[in-house]
């Protein structure tokens, strides 16, 4: 019923602009399919202002009819974020090395989908740790934890923007180092 009412709204608005039956025929010959995209755009808009769209994460941690693209590199860890977007690629955390001036460190990629700018965000685990297979695969294991907890999108915006998983997770590779050596 709403749907109908937004249409009849629309063309009465574009009706109200013809002077005559020839205008009318030409705006059909030449403006319907204009209108039909205008007319999809905006219900769209008011659709999205009255309700938001559920964000949140299907149960089902395998999704159909989507792809995980690879890491370019065999040192990158990819964590894929199943069941968050409907189709087409599966957002993927990427933790990858690299470097500054001399020392290589660990950089964590988190993908645009993920936010609402569409522009995805990086974060460092500074050189205190260096870029050692330990210590990617440490940040790996932490990193695919916390991502498995998430439901929402908002609960991944929230926690990236929170930052302090940073250091969490130093603090708890300097934890597990003493508690060998006990």
């Amino acid at each position: 019923m709403l749907f109908r009412k937004f249409i009849t709204t629309k063309l009465k608005e574009t009706a109200s602009t013809w002077g005559s039956y020839k205008d009318a025929r030409l705006w059909c010959a030449n403006e319907l399919g204009n209108f039909k995209t205008q007319l999809e755009s905006s219900w769209e808009h008011q659709i999205k202002q009255l309700v938001p769209l559920p964000r949140k994460r299907r149960k089902s941690l395998v999704d159909t009819n989507t792809s995980v693209r690879k890491a370019r590199r065999s040192t990158t860890i990819s964590i894929p974020l199943h069941g968050f977007v409907m189709k087409g690629e599966v957002p993927v955390i990427r933790i990858r090395q690299a470097k500054s001036k001399d020392r290589l460190f660990l950089l964590i990629n988190l993908p645009g989908v993920i936010f609402d700018d569409n522009k995805s965000r990086r974060k460092s685990f500074k050189t205190r740790f260096g870029h050692k297979y330990q210590w990617m695969q440490f940040v790996g294991k932490q990193i695919k934890s916390i991502s498995n907890t998430w439901e929402t999108l908002d609960d991944v915006q929230t926690w990236f923007l929170k930052g302090n998983f940073v250091n969490e997770i130093n603090q708890l590779w300097e934890m597990r180092g003493k508690i060998k050596l006990l």
